[in-house]
């Protein structure tokens, strides 16, 4: 997993590619036509160019691309910006047992300084049966994975994310405030 700003991960994944990783881009959002929370006009350009740098083959392992600016903190939310922050939920990953399948058995995110979305933390909390573990993106240095939310944590954070949704069950829309 690679929890980076979004063109950064794109750009990590495309060196995983050339060490044998399968970037998987996994970035859940759409464009807006005006002012975006998420800059996804930026992610879409460098999903463009990176596509040619990438090796026809699929075969090695997954390496999920994210972007950790994803839940948009701290972008300014006015009238004219269309809202298409997006989460990380447990179904939009394999299991645990589903990467075991085919091998895996060891689990890196990769980030900035230890510090990744915990909605990525709480979608992982079922994969500790699998050795996980924090990579820092600068330094190479490895961390251990912190222990998961209690169970009742990460309901309510997850009840909290299904509330920010559209009544289609879809995400993205201009805000308002009035």
């Amino acid at each position: 997993m690679v929890d980076l700003p979004g063109v950064e991960s794109i750009a990590f994944g495309c060196s995983l590619a050339s060490r044998g990783y399968c970037p998987v881009p996994a970035f859940n959002t759409s464009p807006g036509t005006t002012a975006e929370v998420v800059k996804t006009w930026d992610i879409m350009a460098a999903l463009l160019g990176a596509a040619p740098l990438l090796p026809q083959s699929n075969v090695g392992p997954p390496a999920f691309l994210l972007d950790i600016k994803r839940t948009g903190q701290d972008a300014p939310l006015t009238d004219a910006t269309f809202d298409n922050r997006w989460f990380v939920f447990k179904s939009d990953l394999p299991s645990a047992q589903r990467l075991r399948e085919q091998g895996i058995r060891r689990l890196a995110v990769v980030c900035r300084e230890g510090r990744f979305g915990f909605d990525l933390r709480d979608a992982l909390a079922e994969h500790r049966d699998l050795e996980l573990s924090v990579l820092d993106a600068q330094t190479g240095s490895a961390g251990p994975f912190p222990p998961p939310a209690s169970g009742v944590v990460r309901m309510f954070r997850t009840f909290g994310r299904l509330l920010r949704r559209n009544m289609d069950g879809s995400f993205g829309r201009p805000i308002s405030h009035g």
